[in-house]
């Protein structure tokens, strides 16, 4: 991880004194995944100095969200956002509720009528 810092770093980036590079140095031997994580993204991608994204990522100045992809992140905002499903609001579920897919999944255990509607037996 270390040697992928070092090139995704720019220069205007790097620290401008010793002692500001041995914080670096510190604050990277001393960091999780998770941080480096974090602190790559908020210096490449985010634009932040090295000083800012080391103060940012100590002080816990951001929510990480251990997903790899938007259906689990979609998951994991929820939980960490609302605690559950069932505390979301109704216009937001309505409005990203998948509507078509939970019509596939019902359609399963229903027959399709000769007019083109469905039904099951009770």
């Amino acid at each position: 991880f270390a040697s992928e810092i070092e090139w995704k770093l720019n220069l205007k980036d790097l620290p401008k004194t010793l002692q500001e590079l041995e914080e670096l140095s510190e604050f990277l031997q001393d960091a999780t995944e998770e941080e480096k994580d974090v602190f790559l993204t908020m210096v490449q991608d985010m634009g932040k100095g090295t000083e800012d994204a080391m103060y940012d990522v100590q002080h816990g100045r951001y929510t990480y969200f251990d997903c790899v992809d938007e259906k689990d992140l979609a998951k994991e905002y929820i939980n960490q956002v609302y605690g559950d499903v069932s505390n979301m609001d109704k216009e937001t579920l309505a409005r990203y509720f998948d509507f078509e897919a939970f019509g596939n999944d019902l359609s399963y255990d229903m027959t399709e009528t000769v007019n083109g509607r469905y039904m099951r037996e009770d």
